[in-house]
Protein backbone atom coordinates (compact mmCIF):
# COMPACT_ATOMS: atom_id res chain seq x y z
CA UNK A 1 0.00 0.00 0.00
CA UNK A 2 1.31 3.86 -0.42
CA UNK A 3 1.12 5.94 2.18
CA UNK A 4 1.57 9.56 1.74
CA UNK A 5 3.64 11.21 4.88
CA UNK A 6 3.64 15.11 5.37
CA UNK A 7 2.89 18.11 7.77
CA UNK A 8 1.83 21.47 8.42
CA UNK A 9 2.87 24.30 10.21
CA UNK A 10 -0.21 26.14 10.46
CA UNK A 11 -3.31 23.70 10.42
CA UNK A 12 -4.59 21.92 12.96
CA UNK A 13 -5.52 18.49 13.98
CA UNK A 14 -9.29 19.86 13.64
CA UNK A 15 -8.93 21.66 10.37
CA UNK A 16 -6.94 18.32 9.10
CA UNK A 17 -10.29 16.55 9.99
CA UNK A 18 -12.27 18.63 8.29
CA UNK A 19 -10.23 19.34 5.12
CA UNK A 20 -10.65 14.94 4.49
CA UNK A 21 -14.18 15.15 5.45
CA UNK A 22 -17.20 15.73 2.78
CA UNK A 23 -17.40 19.23 1.41
CA UNK A 24 -21.31 19.82 1.45
CA UNK A 25 -20.34 22.73 -1.03
CA UNK A 26 -19.05 20.05 -4.04
CA UNK A 27 -21.87 18.61 -5.76
CA UNK A 28 -20.75 14.94 -4.68
CA UNK A 29 -19.21 16.21 -1.32
CA UNK A 30 -15.70 15.34 -2.40
CA UNK A 31 -13.44 16.33 0.43
CA UNK A 32 -11.51 19.59 0.16
CA UNK A 33 -8.54 17.13 0.45
CA UNK A 34 -9.11 15.15 -2.13
CA UNK A 35 -10.47 17.76 -4.62
CA UNK A 36 -6.57 19.67 -4.34
CA UNK A 37 -4.37 16.69 -4.03
CA UNK A 38 -6.48 14.89 -6.72
CA UNK A 39 -6.47 12.03 -4.13
CA UNK A 40 -8.74 8.99 -3.85
CA UNK A 41 -11.18 7.99 -1.83
CA UNK A 42 -9.96 8.26 1.70
CA UNK A 43 -12.28 6.97 4.33
CA UNK A 44 -11.82 6.47 8.49
CA UNK A 45 -8.51 4.56 9.10
CA UNK A 46 -6.90 5.77 6.09
CA UNK A 47 -4.93 8.53 7.72
CA UNK A 48 -3.67 9.15 11.43
CA UNK A 49 -2.65 13.01 12.56
CA UNK A 50 -0.23 13.45 14.99
CA UNK A 51 0.25 16.31 17.20
CA UNK A 52 3.42 17.53 18.78
CA UNK A 53 4.63 15.69 21.98
CA UNK A 54 6.53 18.23 24.82
CA UNK A 55 9.82 16.60 22.73
CA UNK A 56 8.71 18.05 19.67
CA UNK A 57 8.56 15.75 16.52
CA UNK A 58 11.94 13.72 16.59
CA UNK A 59 12.42 10.60 14.05
CA UNK A 60 12.38 8.60 17.39
CA UNK A 61 8.99 9.56 18.41
CA UNK A 62 7.41 9.16 15.15
CA UNK A 63 8.50 5.94 14.43
CA UNK A 64 7.08 5.10 17.61
CA UNK A 65 3.59 6.10 16.74
CA UNK A 66 3.36 5.35 13.36
CA UNK A 67 1.72 1.68 12.82
CA UNK A 68 4.27 0.97 10.13
CA UNK A 69 7.96 0.21 9.73
CA UNK A 70 9.39 4.14 8.97
CA UNK A 71 12.08 3.82 6.54
CA UNK A 72 14.47 7.09 6.38
CA UNK A 73 12.06 10.04 5.73
CA UNK A 74 12.71 13.31 3.63
CA UNK A 75 10.60 14.37 6.54
CA UNK A 76 13.60 13.53 9.18
CA UNK A 77 15.28 16.33 7.48
CA UNK A 78 12.48 19.06 8.14
CA UNK A 79 12.94 21.35 10.59
CA UNK A 80 9.51 20.69 12.39
CA UNK A 81 10.02 22.88 15.67
CA UNK A 82 7.04 24.66 14.01
CA UNK A 83 4.59 21.95 12.78
CA UNK A 84 1.24 21.76 13.97
CA UNK A 85 0.80 18.08 12.77
CA UNK A 86 2.70 15.33 10.99
CA UNK A 87 0.40 13.25 9.11
CA UNK A 88 0.15 10.42 6.74
CA UNK A 89 -2.53 9.71 4.36
CA UNK A 90 -2.92 5.38 2.55
CA UNK A 91 -4.22 6.35 -0.91
CA UNK A 92 -2.70 4.27 -3.99
CA UNK A 93 -3.30 7.40 -6.26
CA UNK A 94 -0.32 9.07 -7.44
CA UNK A 95 -1.17 13.07 -6.32
CA UNK A 96 -0.73 15.60 -8.73
CA UNK A 97 0.44 18.20 -6.36
CA UNK A 98 2.65 18.04 -2.69
CA UNK A 99 2.12 21.26 -1.33
CA UNK A 100 -1.15 22.80 -0.83
CA UNK A 101 -3.82 24.14 1.38
CA UNK A 102 -1.41 24.77 3.88
CA UNK A 103 -0.22 20.75 4.10
CA UNK A 104 3.55 19.53 2.72
CA UNK A 105 3.92 16.24 1.60
CA UNK A 106 7.29 15.16 1.81
CA UNK A 107 7.37 11.22 1.40
CA UNK A 108 5.68 8.78 -0.56
CA UNK A 109 5.95 5.63 0.20
CA UNK A 110 4.97 1.86 -0.35
CA UNK A 111 4.28 -0.95 2.74
CA UNK A 112 3.40 -3.92 3.00
CA UNK A 113 1.26 -3.83 5.96
CA UNK A 114 0.57 -2.13 9.32
CA UNK A 115 2.57 -3.18 12.60
CA UNK A 116 -0.41 -4.44 14.28
CA UNK A 117 -1.23 -6.56 10.81
CA UNK A 118 1.92 -9.20 11.56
Amino acid sequence: MKLHIGYSNSVTVEEMRRLLDIDPQHPKGTSRFRQTFFAGRIGPGDYEIYRPRPEGYTPDSLRARMPFRVPELALFNVDLSQATIVFYVRDDKEWLTDDALGLKVTDTIEVERFSFEE
